[in-house]
């Protein structure tokens, strides 16, 4: 069904008298996410039915409020109903007659008010169009769903703990791109109205562990309020835990710091820790009250050869670089080499950005200036 639907250019679903019990609203809201999120950006919904069943839909599938503005919405006759055929002198039915001039208009509104009705924004095509990442892509997408779920149920005081905490934990060996995509969270979560900025702050250890008592503490409470209303994002972030028994370590009270933010209901920040997944699932056991502070885990699995391929050739054709057919081949089987000889310190996309802008480029640099 989801290859047939991606493959049409207008969606037509008829909207009939249903019993809204969990199920069904579970299926209508479904439907509603993948329209609000742009699961399927080349094909157009057309949603019909009477008055009654209409606004029904929208009173039971939260999810489904805000999909439709005036604009796209169009009233045909009242005393017509859905289902029975009428003549019309030789002119074209009015409704599908409706439906065409609505498809050859889809985009007047312009994308500007498309992302602000439905939250989609260009940080998710962004994202969608990154290399690799898959599972990443899937699991984002389905955090984001029940955020806006959990916000709309908020809005109609359906939400009784009043809770909205997104905060992170990302996963992975060091350039399978942790730090772009926390910059692109802020703004996703900005256009879906949970962030209040969207901007995103990037810190370590050694700019927010202090060399004497108190100076920890400052400089992790100075970093949360320039990141209120977007992104806290700490890259290696297991680095704040020393295991070796030093009392003038301060890295363990960054993490008592962060427990105060972590702990509100609704912070107006997302704060996510990043590094290997091992050393990150070790200092998670540390700080006992620190794993449930973090409802949302993503993984960033390493690139493919024929990823990092990818990257490469992208790298290339953005600077107006062409490779001959020999200079491909002879890439490609480099990138192979090393992709089968990696190790948890392989680099992954910065290794393949040094390889093209460090190696290839700059021997053509070298080359030319001979």
């Amino acid at each position: 069904m989801e290859k047939e639907v991606a493959k049409s250019k207008a969606v037509i679903v008829e909207v009939p008298d249903l019993d809204y019990n969990d199920h069904t609203v579970n299926i209508v809201n479904l439907m509603a996410s993948m329209m609000r999120y742009d699961t399927f950006r080349d094909t157009t919904f057309v949603l019909h039915g009477t008055d009654r069943n209409i606004n029904m839909m929208m009173e039971k599938c939260i999810l489904m409020q805000g999909l439709f503005s005036d604009r796209t919405t169009l009233r045909l006759s009242s005393d017509r109903s859905v289902g029975v055929k009428y003549e019309y002198d030789g002119e074209e039915d009015e409704f599908m007659d409706a439906v065409r001039r609505l498809l050859d208009k889809e985009n007047e509104c312009g994308l500007e008010e498309t992302e602000n009705r439905t939250g989609y924004c260009k940080a998710e095509r962004k994202l969608e169009a990154m290399v690799g990442l898959q599972r990443l892509k899937d699991d984002m997408k389905e955090a984001r769903m029940m955020a806006m779920f959990n916000k709309k149920r908020a809005e109609k005081c359906l939400q009784t703990d009043g809770e909205q905490r997104n905060h992170m934990l990302f996963l992975g060996n060091p350039g399978t791109g942790k730090t772009t995509v926390a910059k692109l969270v802020g703004q996703m979560y900005h256009s879906m109205g949970l962030l209040s900025k969207g901007h995103t702050v990037e810190t370590n250890r050694s700019k927010l562990v202090g060399e004497y008592i108190g100076m920890t503490e400052k400089k992790t409470l100075d970093a949360i309020e320039e990141a209120r209303g977007g992104v806290l994002f700490i890259d290696e972030a297991y680095t704040l835990i020393s295991h070796e028994s030093d009392t003038k370590d301060f890295g363990k009270e960054v993490l008592n710091a962060l427990l105060t933010v972590l702990s509100e209901p609704e912070p107006d920040m997302i704060i996510i820790l990043a590094g290997y997944e091992d050393k990150m699932a070790a200092m998670m056991k540390t700080n006992p009250g620190l794993k449930d502070r973090f409802p949302l885990t993503f993984h960033f699995d390493d690139y493919s050869a024929g990823e990092l391929m990818e990257m490469a050739c992208r790298t290339l054709e953005a600077g107006n670089y062409r490779l001959t057919d020999e200079a491909h081949r002879c890439l490609a089987s480099l990138i192979e080499k090393a992709a089968a000889q990696r190790d948890e310190y392989f680099g992954n996309g910065r290794w393949v950005h040094n390889l093209i802008n460090q190696g290839i480029i700059k021997s053509i640099y070298i080359g030319f200036r001979a």
